[in-house]
């Protein structure tokens, strides 16, 4: 058993993008336009900021144990890579080691990909920089061919010393395939749709022991499925796995399963402390809104990257109990319950948006899950930004404009279908309820808070006045139209606790601290 409390950090989807890498660009900062930054769910030119920010903030906690939830890097391009290389190196020497698992930005497959990215350059314009050298663009002043602009596969793309090989110094590692820590000796095969075409890849999961009586269980979740015959044209060798996850982990890599099953009846018998990660998450966190989602607007991303209920009741049949996850940058707390498991999967927020976040985990007789914000970091001062953007003084205030802003700037024009997103201007909470209630509330507005609400949960709240989020609360006639939407507001505001929380060990029974 733990000797005593033992502690850890938890941080998900840093996204780090290092202005100062080296592409060939002429500006001498590698800034990515406000152009792009408007219109993209997370910010960019920050997230460096936002990770030296919160791992200084763990360290000066006393912590020493940080996991990292996948998603480490912008794009997994080589010079991000190199970047957070050098992070992690300078918080060692702040008392910090890491373990990892790899997200979907991390890498791809086996093979690597082509990335680019539009940079600001001296004359206002922007030039783009890319590995490919096919790529074009009208619009740029230069096209700029840098290799360090390439993502890497699997294993070249795993971040070194972040416990995806063994590390020197813990009593006990181990992957699914045994002891042995080398690529060739972590191989599975994964076959197309069609059977035409079969692969071998690596699969990176690990267990480690950071300390006596704590087990970390570390799954790769990335599936990377080759095509078939059906490749279209122009595309890689894989199918993305942004939208696989733990769905396409029950197709492809069942036997990641039978190891977990193995590792928490191993955990229970010697007596461990048994916590599990991946990147994605192994329950939908909005599972409770998610007819009302689809019904309201269709097949979202949301939608489509929540883990089906086979899925979800494979992971919790294994018998682990407490799961993180990030990939979604939200922060959110779900339970599963069968007659012989239970299941708590704990979203972790992202870095690089609202509500940048990370989460401090405490093994004592339960679980204890406290939520540390780093909103409070001044906003480094490199980019003009446009309108609600401009002027913020902190990284948090500069986040909640943001999602605000990306309500018209983004969902409304990509996400909602078009008859719907065209009713919005001039619609108020009064048209919605035929009159109830909300006369002067803006239906935009209402979608900003419902955005809020979705991605921070209470620290959505925090930023509604106390008589909209009363409003929100009462359930009047309604508009048949958008009684999905309410009734997905209302879902936010009665979701399991999310800030600070605790975990029974021995139920899954979830409690506010």
């Amino acid at each position: 058993m733990v000797a005593a409390a033992f502690r850890l950090a938890v941080i998900a989807d840093p996204h780090l993008h290092d202005v100062h890498a080296d592409f060939g660009q002429q500006s001498g900062l590698a800034l990515r336009p406000a152009s792009d930054v408007v219109k993209s769910t997370r910010v960019f030119n920050e997230t460096g900021s936002a990770l030296r920010y919160a791992l200084r903030d763990v360290a000066a906690r006393g912590i020493s144990d940080v996991v990292l939830l996948g998603d480490l890097t912008d794009d997994g391009q080589m010079a991000s890579l190199d970047a957070l290389q050098h992070l992690l190196d300078e918080a060692r020497e702040w008392g910090l080691r890491f373990w990892a698992v790899p997200g979907n930005h991390d890498l791809f497959a086996d093979t690597g990909r082509h990335r680019s990215r539009r940079m600001v350059n001296p004359a206002g314009g922007y030039d783009l920089v890319t590995s490919d050298p096919d790529r074009q663009d009208p619009g740029a002043a230069h096209v700029r061919l840098s290799p360090r602009m390439r993502c890497l596969g699997v294993p070249d793309g795993l971040a070194p010393q972040t416990g995806f090989f063994r590390p020197p110094d813990v009593s006990h590692w181990e992957t699914p395939f045994g002891s042995r820590d080398d690529p060739a000796a972590r191989q599975y095969a994964v076959t197309s749709e069609d059977g035409s075409v079969t692969r071998h890849l690596m699969d990176a999961s690990y267990l480690v022991e950071p300390t006596p009586g704590v087990w970390l269980l570390m799954i790769d979740a990335n599936v990377w499925v080759p095509y078939g015959r059906d490749r279209p044209p122009g595309t890689e060798d894989y199918v993305d796995a942004t939208e696989a996850g733990w769905t396409a982990m029950l197709q492809h890599k069942a036997f990641i399963f039978d190891w977990m099953a193995d590792v928490a009846q191993r955990a229970k018998r010697l007596g461990k402390r048994l916590l599990t990660f991946s990147h994605y998450p192994a329950l939908d966190p909005f599972a409770d809104s998610l007819a009302a989602e689809t019904t309201l607007l269709g097949l979202t991303p949301f939608a489509r990257r929540a883990p089906t209920p086979d899925a979800a009741q494979a992971v919790a049949a294994t018998g682990i109990g407490v799961h993180f996850s990030g990939h979604l940058h939200v922060n959110a707390t779900s339970r599963f319950e069968s007659p012989a498991h239970w299941l708590v999967n704990v979203s972790v927020p992202s870095l690089a948006c609202f509500p940048a976040a990370y989460k401090i985990v405490t093994l004592t007789q339960t679980v204890r899950v406290q939520t540390v914000e780093i909103g409070q970091m001044p906003m480094p001062d490199i980019v003009v930004y446009p309108g609600r953007l401009a002027g913020q003084k902190s990284y948090g205030a500069f986040l909640a404009a943001h999602a605000r802003h990306l309500v018209a700037r983004r969902l409304l024009r990509r996400e909602w279908p078009a008859d719907l997103a065209a009713r919005v201007p001039g619609l108020t909470l009064a048209n919605m309820t035929h009159g109830a209630m909300g006369a002067d509330v803006p239906a935009l507005t209402v979608i900003e808070d419902f955005h809020l609400l979705r991605l921070g949960g209470p620290f959505g709240a925090d930023l509604i006045p106390a008589e909209r989020l009363a409003l929100y609360r009462a359930s009047p006639a309604c508009d048949p139209r958008w009684a999905p939407l309410l009734d997905m507001i209302r879902a936010c505001l009665t979701q399991l606790p999310s800030r600070d929380f605790c975990i029974d060990a021995a139920t899954g029974a979830v409690a506010p601290l």
